[in-house]
């Protein structure tokens, strides 16, 4: 199972960002596109748009849900948890400007999911 999630954050953020798939935590690293965190097929990869105030990541799962009625197949939750160190927390609603992105609304229809931060 693979998604690529789109959450807002204050354009000036200064921010940590932990991948985890169960107990196990991968290597997070930035990367300079959208596109290169749709092709990353290890996890761990994220793309911040400073201009938009989005950040865009991949949830992956190594487990294949077909006839799975858990949650978490084999107790592994993919979890992302993104930390706000700093920043304009007014500035955390990027709804309108990405919208205003067409690559941006392009990846949405195609999978994407856009959250807001609430800080």
């Amino acid at each position: 199972m693979t998604v690529v999630l789109a959450y807002c954050i204050p354009r000036d953020a200064n921010f940590r960002i932990k991948h985890k798939i169960g107990k196990t935590v991968l290597v997070s690293t930035q990367v300079g596109s959208l596109q290169e965190v749709q092709d990353d097929t290890e996890g761990g990869k994220y793309f911040f748009d400073k201009t938009v105030g989005v950040v865009f990541f991949k949830m992956l799962h190594d487990t294949n849900f077909i006839g799975e009625l858990s949650e978490c197949p084999q107790n592994r939750c993919p979890r992302v948890n993104i930390y706000i160190v700093n920043g304009d927390r007014s500035d955390s609603d990027c709804s309108s400007r990405f919208r205003a992105h067409p690559g941006y609304l392009q990846a949405a229809t195609s999978g994407a999911l856009l959250e807001s931060a609430e800080v």
